[in-house]
């Protein structure tokens, strides 16, 4: 296991524990994932808000742990999110899906820690008497990065309201047709350098 300071230890076991006390598991899968994203808020406290995955018949239709989680910040009075955490039933690492990654941004910065721990042991078919990954920290597997590194090109309208996205769209236009004019110059005067050299060894 990578090195986790003892805060880290804290949430993912806290993750863990509450994954495992779930109601029920998923109906069509069984698999159980659980996250805890943790946030600072006006008063400068330290809170969390926690989510679980869900499913439907239609997959499409499906919630993911960590959607479920930013959902909730918009009910605090969140500043800034300071890390996400990730546990789940696999027993090797699982990370955020590419939606996860994207729905993310739209809450946190691109430099939010997200901190994944996964225990070898763990089983959808897990009976009630098996280990729990709480009770064996030193068992545990766990790998810790970024969102800029999970998810290093987010949407460019990220955080563009609708009213927005007309005018802003003009704008990307124009930056690119100016980035095409300047790499069409460059590359005729690199067209032109090269016949010129090609005639003079002629």
């Amino acid at each position: 296991m990578e090195s986790l300071s003892a805060t880290d230890v804290k949430w993912l076991q806290l993750a863990f524990k509450l994954k495992n006390n779930l109601h029920s598991r998923p109906v069509h899968t069984s698999f159980r994932v659980f996250a805890i994203i943790t946030y600072v808020d006006t008063s400068c406290e330290t809170k969390y808000v926690t989510g679980t995955n869900s499913e439907t018949t239609f997959v499409g239709t499906g919630i993911c742990a960590e959607r479920a989680a930013c959902l909730q910040l918009r009910t605090t009075d969140c500043v800034r999110v300071t890390k996400i955490y990730l546990v789940s039933d696999s027993p090797t690492e699982l990370t955020p899906g590419l939606l996860c990654r994207e729905f993310l941004h739209e809450f946190c910065a691109t430099s939010t820690p997200v901190a994944m721990a996964w225990f070898p042991q763990s089983s959808i078919a897990d009976s009630a008497d098996a280990p729990r990954a709480e009770d064996h920290v030193d068992q545990w597997k766990s790998r810790t990065t970024t969102l800029a590194e999970l998810y290093p090109f987010p949407p460019l309208f990220l955080h563009v309201a609708s009213k927005d996205a007309e005018p802003f769209g003009q704008h990307l236009k124009s930056k690119a047709q100016s980035i095409r004019s300047v790499c069409t110059d460059e590359l005729c005067c690199s067209c032109t350098s090269a016949s010129s050299n090609t005639r003079s060894k002629i």
